[in-house]
C-alpha cells in the first residue's frame, strides 16, 4: 500500500496502524515531493490530560497550555484538559523514524496520476521519477480545484507567524493567548495568537478570515507593529506563512475501496475555525478500527459524519464573515465573555447538546445570526418552500375555525402573490406580442377587477 504525502493526516493514521501492528507483513512505502526537514507548520489541540491522544503524542507533544488569555483580558483556567502545541518537525522525525524502525520506504516523488488496472486489480501510481503499483492508496495528495456549487461559501483563514525572542521577559509559559482582536481589522476579522515557549520566547501569529489572503508584506508589517508596541524590541528566530481553506464545499468520497482520501482530503478541516488535528487523530483511530474488522477493504466508507446542524452552524459563521466582516470582532468576543472556556472548546468539538447550543446562541447576537440564516435558506431555495408550508398550515387552521376565513385568507394570498411575482404564464402573452410595456401591478389589478 501506498500514503500519498505525510502530512498531518497520514502520519497520524500511520502512527495508529503501526501502534496496532495492522501494517505487519504489508508492502508499504510513502511517497511525498518534500523531504519534511522542515518546521513549517504549527499543530494544536486540546484534550483531556489523560486521553489516548495525549498518550500518543508525547513524544512530539513540545508544549502544554492550562490557561487561555482571551483578547487580552479573560483569563480562563482549563480544568481536567491542557491545549497542546506540536511541530510539524517534530511530528515529521518521529513518523521517519517510525518508518525506517518498520522497513517502509520514504520516497521523495511527486504524484501525477492514479490510474486502476482491471487486469490486476492493482492501482498504478504514476510520478515524475518512477512508476508505482499497489492495491490500497492513502490519498492526501492535492486536489483539483473543485466547482463551488451557488450556494458554497469559500474563505480563507490565512496567517504568518513570527517566532521571536524578547529582549525582556513578558510571557507566562502556560499561558495561551487566543484571539487577541486589539489589532487592526482592515476590514476583516483579523487577530493575534501567542503561544509562549518560555519568558522571552512565543510564537505570535496574526490570522485573517477572509475573501482575500493576507498578503506577506501587509502582514509582516501590522506583526512588526504589534510585537514592538506590546513587547518591544525582539529578534525574529523563524517565520511561519500559510493559508487554510475555510470552505462549505465538501470533496467527495473515492468511489475506489481501494483509494482513501486523508487529511484535508477527507474534509477534516472545520470550516469555520480550520481547526483539523483531531479531527485527523479520530479518523485515524476510526480507520485502524476498520482495518481491525475488516482489513483494508472498504475503507473509502470511513467518514467525518459531521452532524447537520453543527454544517449548519459552521454556515452561518461563514455567512456573516464573507458578507458582514466586521461583525467577526464582536460575535467572538461575545462568546468568550459570556461563556465558559469549557462549553465554547466542547461547541468547537462538535460535542454539545442542542440545549447547551441554544445558551451559546442566545448570548450573541441574534438579528445577525437570524440575518444569516436567512441568507442560508434562501441559498439553497428553501425560503419558499418554508413560506409555503406556513401557508398551507395557516389555511388548514383557519378552515377547522370557519371556511370563509380561509376562503378569503386564500385569496388574499392569490392576490399577493399576482403583485409580488406577477400573473400566471399565458395571462399577458397577447401584450409581450404586441412589444407593449405594462405596469405590472396596474394590470394584475385591472386582470382580478375583471375577473370577479
Amino acid at each position: 500500500m501506498i500514503f500519498i504525502g505525510l502530512g498531518a493526516g497520514n502520519s497520524l493514521l500511520i502512527m495508529r496502524l503501526l501502534k496496532e501492528k495492522l501494517l505487519i507483513d504489508k508492502r508499504v512505502a510513502v511517497i511525498d515531493l518534500h523531504d519534511k526537514n522542515d518546521n513549517d507548520k504549527t499543530y494544536c489541540f486540546w484534550n483531556n490530560n489523560n486521553s489516548e491522544m495525549v498518550e500518543d503524542l508525547k513524544p512530539v507533544i513540545s508544549h502544554t497550555y492550562n490557561q487561555i488569555q482571551f483578547s487580552s483580558s479573560k483569563l480562563c483556567k482549563l480544568k481536567n484538559q491542557s491545549y497542546f502545541h506540536v511541530r510539524s518537525i517534530d511530528l515529521y522525525n518521529y513518523i521517519k523514524i517510525e518508518l525506517q524502525n518498520n522497513l517502509i520506504p520514504f520516497i521523495n516523488d511527486a504524484v501525477i496520476d492514479i490510474k486502476y488496472l482491471e487486469n490486476s486489480n492493482k492501482y498504478l501510481v504514476t510520478g515524475k521519477k518512477n512508476y508505482y503499483t499497489t492495491k490500497n492508496i492513502f490519498d492526501s495528495s492535492p486536489k483539483k480545484k473543485i466547482a463551488l456549487k451557488n450556494y458554497d461559501i469559500s474563505l480563507k483563514q490565512s496567517f504568518i507567524g513570527f517566532n521571536v525572542k524578547l529582549d525582556s521577559e513578558a510571557f507566562v509559559k502556560d499561558i495561551f493567548q487566543m484571539m487577541n482582536f486589539n489589532i487592526e481589522q482592515s476590514g476583516y476579522t483579523q487577530f493575534i495568537y501567542i503561544l509562549p515557549f518560555s519568558s522571552k520566547e512565543a510564537l505570535i501569529e496574526l490570522t485573517r478570515f477572509g475573501n482575500k489572503q493576507l498578503e506577506k508584506i501587509e502582514g509582516e508589517e501590522l506583526l512588526k507593529k504589534y510585537i514592538q508596541d506590546n513587547f518591544g524590541n525582539y529578534k525574529v528566530i523563524s517565520v511561519e506563512v500559510g493559508c487554510i481553506p475555510m470552505t462549505t464545499t465538501k470533496i467527495p468520497k473515492s468511489t475506489f475501496d481501494g483509494i482513501v482520501n486523508t487529511g484535508y482530503n477527507a474534509n477534516l478541516i472545520k470550516p469555520s475555525t480550520g481547526y483539523g488535528f483531531k479531527n485527523m487523530y479520530n479518523f485515524a483511530i476510526k480507520t485502524k478500527n476498520l482495518v481491525s474488522k475488516k482489513g483494508f477493504n472498504g475503507l473509502n466508507e470511513v467518514n467525518n459524519n459531521v452532524t447537520n446542524r453543527f454544517s449548519l452552524y459552521d454556515n452561518l459563521l461563514l455567512i456573516i464573515l464573507l458578507k458582514w466582516p466586521n461583525l467577526g470582532k464582536p460575535i467572538f468576543e461575545q462568546l468568550f465573555k459570556s461563556q465558559k472556556i469549557e462549553l465554547v472548546l466542547k461547541f468547537l468539538d462538535e460535542q454539545t447538546s442542542l440545549i447547551e447550543d441554544f445558551k451559546i446562541f442566545n448570548s450573541l447576537q441574534k438579528k445577525t445570526f437570524l440575518k444569516a440564516l436567512y441568507v442560508y435558506l434562501k441559498s439553497r431555495n428553501y425560503v419558499g418552500i418554508i413560506l409555503s408550508f406556513l401557508l398551507i398550515i395557516i389555511f388548514y387552521l383557519l378552515n377547522t375555525l370557519s371556511k370563509e376565513a380561509s376562503n378569503l385568507f386564500a385569496y388574499i394570498v392569490v392576490i399577493l402573490s399576482m403583485l409580488i411575482i406577477g400573473l400566471p404564464h399565458g395571462a399577458i402573452d397577447h401584450l409581450l406580442f404586441s412589444g407593449k410595456l405594462i405596469n405590472n401591478s396596474k394590470y394584475v389589478i385591472k386582470y382580478l377587477a375583471l375577473t370577479m
